[in-house]
């Protein structure tokens, strides 16, 4: 599409900040990349939009970037920060890399009991916290 860089062409005209990008997940509004920032030199994620697809291209941005600002409102330690936001043709935002299973791994895993009630607990609590401080899907 005219005017949008694809993700892969945003973080090559970033290389001068962010190298050695890893595509780690994608899902229906975004792609997540690890990289690592020359700058801060730091490992770190970067959520870029996926703006392709039909629709209201306007709205779509608006809306990643909703996100990214109902993210930087909130401190909690179920909640990862947000580091930094760009709002350009394609809009991303820098959070910490963290290693370890996504919670959709984990969900599938043969968790035991007490430890599925546990991570339950974690997420309830951080949605608490969200929608406390006026976060919401319609944020």
């Amino acid at each position: 599409m005219l005017g949008i860089p694809s993700p892969e062409a945003l973080l090559a005209s970033l290389s001068s900040r962010y190298s050695n990008p890893v595509k780690v997940g994608a899902g229906g509004m975004g792609v997540v990349y690890k990289v690592y920032d020359t700058q801060l030199q730091r490992e770190v994620a970067v959520k870029m939009a996926l703006l392709s697809g039909g629709g209201d291209l306007d709205e779509l941005r608006k809306r990643f970037l909703r996100e990214a600002r109902a993210l930087a409102r909130l401190s909690h330690p179920n909640v990862v920060p947000v580091f930094d936001v760009v709002a350009g043709p394609l809009p991303f935002y820098t959070m910490p890399f963290l290693h370890g299973e996504s919670l959709d791994t984990r969900r599938s895993s043969k968790m035991p009991l007490p430890e599925k009630y546990r991570v339950a607990l974690e997420v309830t609590s951080a949605l608490e916290h969200a929608h406390s401080r006026g976060c919401s899907t319609a944020t």
